[in-house]
């Protein structure tokens, strides 16, 4: 939730309505503004990170591309 700027003189204005409601309307004032800064928990849900290889090249031009990145066993020269 993106922080708004507060503002101390538009919550003074509010404060002589709310001294007149009772008690269980404050409460119930009070649970309902407490819902609206709840941040909800993102999911438990690990299913996101399933999922099928997306890509457009072919099998044999990744094996490729693979194969040509490997260093073990090549020749290095010396700088």
């Amino acid at each position: 939730m993106e922080v708004q700027n507060h503002n101390p003189k538009l919550v003074k204005n509010y404060l002589p309505s709310l001294r007149s409601l009772s008690a269980n309307d404050k409460l119930d004032l009070a649970e309902m503004l407490i819902e609206l800064v709840r941040v909800p928990e993102p999911p438990k849900s690990i299913e996101h990170l399933f999922g099928a290889w997306e890509s457009d090249k072919s099998a044999e031009e990744m094996i490729e591309e693979i194969e040509g990145a490997r260093t073990c066993g090549a020749i290095r020269e010396e700088l």
